[in-house]
């Protein structure tokens, strides 16, 4: 069993996202929308009238278990808990969490689409919260805020790379970037901060 509440969030929907998804229910066989939401960091994924899973990031492969498409989205539950509420309100949500009885929470986006299709886009309730901590106290954007959560989790800047699919040097630019700003000198003092901030929290 699952419940949905709407709170508010204020979560900015990304741009592009509804174009990228209709693109892909009107031709599937485009790549570039595939490979933009592949870069996000959010959930996103598309179910058709049937409630069959007609596209899933890899995002939403990972998080939320979502088999290969043509699944019926009632195989992952926090999907079809998401799907449900969207139909319900025949209506963009934009401020959508979901919460399992047992398990992890999600918070997000979710819309209606033509033909009957929804979508959706959204993150694991914890690890938003730690981007938000970040973001305040810190006082950096969101980008930078995963960024040095990335750092602090272990990831390479090669699997930082391609897990957002942005040159390799790129990141290393935007890491110099980041010491500078918040004052430390390489990833164990970034590291260091970025888990004094979470425990000050009690998120990390």
């Amino acid at each position: 069993m699952h419940t949905e509440t709407i709170t508010s969030v204020n979560e900015p929907i990304f741009a592009g996202t509804d174009v990228a998804l209709a693109s892909i229910v009107m031709n599937p066989n485009q790549t570039w929308p595939t490979e933009l939401l592949d870069s996000f960091d959010h959930a996103v994924a598309v179910v058709d009238s049937a409630n069959t899973v007609v596209y899933a990031n890899r995002e939403a492969r990972r998080l939320l278990d979502i088999g290969p498409l043509g699944t019926p989205v009632q195989a992952c539950p926090a999907a079809a808990a998401i799907a449900a509420r969207v139909r319900a309100r025949a209506e963009p949500t934009h401020d959508l969490e979901v919460l399992p009885t047992a398990g992890k929470a999600w918070r997000g986006h979710a819309w209606p689409m033509f033909g009957g299709a929804i979508a959706f886009a959204i993150r694991e309730q914890a690890k938003l919260e730690r981007v938000e901590i970040l973001e305040a106290d810190l006082g950096i954007g969101r980008r930078d805020a995963q960024l040095a959560l990335d750092v602090t989790d272990g990831n390479s800047n090669k699997s930082i790379a391609d897990d957002i699919r942005i040159p390799l040097g790129t990141v290393a630019t935007r890491l110099s970037r980041l010491y500078r700003r918040i004052g430390v000198q390489n990833r164990a003092e970034l590291a260091a901060l970025v888990t004094s901030k979470l425990d000050s929290a009690g998120r990390a």
